[in-house]
């Protein structure tokens, strides 16, 4: 994960860059999608869950397994996948 994301994963942490670039009144609103997820994208599935703090903490192994599961699952239903955003709103 890009180090930026990492950093600004966090919602105090958006408030406090947003506030030091000059911005006031930051809000800070979750906003989660599902999107429908294709099997081919699980052929880089750092691209898929490299940005949850979950996938970090799982070794090799474990990744692969959440990747065949998946795969699994999209053979039959084309599973979606919550994706969620921190956005960020202020004033200058």
């Amino acid at each position: 994960m890009p180090d930026g994301i990492e950093e600004l994963s966090e919602p105090d942490r958006l408030q406090a860059a947003m506030v030091g670039v000059g911005f006031a009144y930051v809000a800070i609103t979750p906003v989660t999608r599902d999107f429908v997820l294709e099997p081919s994208m699980l052929n880089q599935p750092e691209q898929v869950f490299g940005f949850s703090p979950f996938w970090k903490a799982l070794d090799p192994k474990q990744r692969a397994g959440v990747v065949d599961e998946v795969r699994a699952r999209t053979e039959c239903d084309g599973p979606r996948i919550a994706s969620t955003a921190s956005i960020a709103t202020g004033r200058r």
